[in-house]
């Protein structure tokens, strides 16, 4: 794999580093950048791996729940969703939906003054929030393998903080403002788990597309 670096201020390029899974590596190249700097950086990568991907439209809340509850329906233990987004783009809406899914009912609120909420359900949800984390070592120093690699699912919200900590492997959600109620989602999978995890919720689109709903 080639690596070549350069600095802009155009933040369009940073879903593409968060989804390669670079930022932990840039960080080394430069000792200075990462996620939430106003600097981002543009590289040019030859690697093997693919990335599979999915883009969905969601009108309201209701269906980015629904899309949430579809990815709680199809975890399975030791999983990890990673929900890149800016404050308020409806990544906590998102996992009440996986709740949901996972047969929990309480309530999922963002976990953002508690690291770690835990919920107990078909599997546990370990429902985790960097938001008020600002370096990367900070992430690495919490000690969250119990958790990243257990037999639960975890939700990251704001993962783009501590990719580099995070599992090589994983479903990235990159989700964007569109409207007040209209939200853009990319589904981005990582792994061949993650890959069918993503042909099921492809196919759930394409049912519910034929159905009209």
């Amino acid at each position: 794999m080639s690596i070549t670096t350069q600095l802009y201020t155009d933040k369009a390029v940073l879903p593409v580093l968060t989804v390669l899974g670079l930022i932990w590596t840039v960080r080394t190249v430069t000792g200075k950048v990462h996620a939430n700097s106003e600097f981002t950086v543009s590289i040019c990568v030859q690697m093997s791996m693919t990335v599979a991907s999915l883009e969905i439209t969601s009108a309201s809340v209701e269906r980015t729940r629904k899309l949430g509850t579809r990815l709680g329906e199809l975890a399975e233990p030791g999983d990890v969703i990673l929900l890149v987004g800016q404050l308020g783009v409806g990544k906590t809406c998102l996992t009440q939906g996986v709740a949901w899914g996972l047969g929990i009912d309480d309530y999922t609120a963002s976990p953002s003054f508690v690291l770690v909420r835990e919920y107990q359900g078909r599997l546990p949800l370990y429902h985790i929030d960097f938001y008020r984390l600002d370096r990367l070592e900070e992430v690495a120093d919490l000690g969250l393998d119990d958790y990243l690699y257990g037999g639960g699912l975890c939700v990251v919200e704001w993962a783009d903080k501590g990719l580099g900590a995070l599992p090589e492997e994983h479903l990235l959600i990159e989700m964007q403002h569109l409207a007040p109620t209209k939200r853009k989602l990319s589904f981005f999978a990582r792994g061949v788990r993650y890959e069918e995890m993503l042909a099921q919720m492809k196919l759930s689109t394409k049912v519910r597309k034929a159905k009209g709903r």
